[in-house]
């Protein structure tokens, strides 16, 4: 199978500019949610650790003008994107509703 054969979910959301005060808390929320290369992260928790991905990232643009957090995941081919979707959505919600731990933010 290459790579092109896979499925790739994304989610986005608009961010302020890297000037705006919810910036460098934009990038601790980026650190906390992860990607593959980071095995304590959310993402790679909940989408890797449980065979739904293969692959998972999590960008936040630093831009002077307002800019992008992107996930991107790459689904193993049995893997429903619309499944991955709400996972990302369900780790988004997360955020605002529990408290991040000490070992997240390390």
């Amino acid at each position: 199978m290459f790579p092109g054969d896979l499925c790739r979910v994304w989610v986005g959301h608009r961010t302020p500019s890297s000037r705006h005060e919810l910036h460098y808390p934009l990038n601790v929320i980026s650190h906390i949610l992860g990607g593959s290369h980071d095995r304590g992260s959310r993402l790679y928790k909940s989408l890797i650790d449980t065979g739904l991905a293969m692959d998972v990232a999590c960008r936040h643009d630093e831009l002077k003008d307002p800019a992008l957090m992107i996930i991107a995941a790459t689904l193993t081919p049995e893997t429903d994107p619309a499944q991955v979707e709400q996972v990302i959505l369900n780790e988004l919600a997360r955020l605002g509703q529990e408290e991040v731990s000490e070992a997240e933010l390390a």
